[in-house]
């Protein structure tokens, strides 16, 4: 059976995320805003990345490496695209991190609020 998030289109999925009822998109953005603050992490990983889910917060004075990390290809297509010269140090990954082994160098923080929803 196919992973229902392959067959979500972004905009569809960003729509219902910033939906007054939902409300999640404000929360996500909220909470990595105030990650340099509290962890001061210098590389932080961001499990279920989306389009960006919040990455405009990443302090880049503090947070020097992004890992993103998504299952959907497109969705990590449109973050390279929107994020690559706004973030330092950005890699982005697709990967199903449930049943695949991503390889990438430690990080000091992970961020994966979405996977654990």
């Amino acid at each position: 059976m196919p992973n229902p998030r392959l067959e979500i289109p972004l905009g569809a999925y960003e729509a219902h995320m910033a939906h007054p009822a939902v409300d999640q998109a404000r929360l996500l953005a909220e909470e990595l805003r105030g990650i340099p603050r509290t962890v001061r992490p210098h590389s932080v990983a961001i499990v279920g990345a989306a389009g960006g889910n919040g990455l405009d917060e990443i302090n880049a004075s503090v947070t020097t490496r992004t890992v993103a990390v998504d299952i959907n290809p497109a969705y990590a297509a449109e973050l390279e695209r929107r994020y690559a010269h706004k973030v330092p140090g950005l890699e982005v990954h697709v990967a199903d991190i449930e049943y695949s082994k991503l390889h990438v160098p430690p990080v000091e923080f992970v961020y994966a609020t979405l996977l654990l929803e």
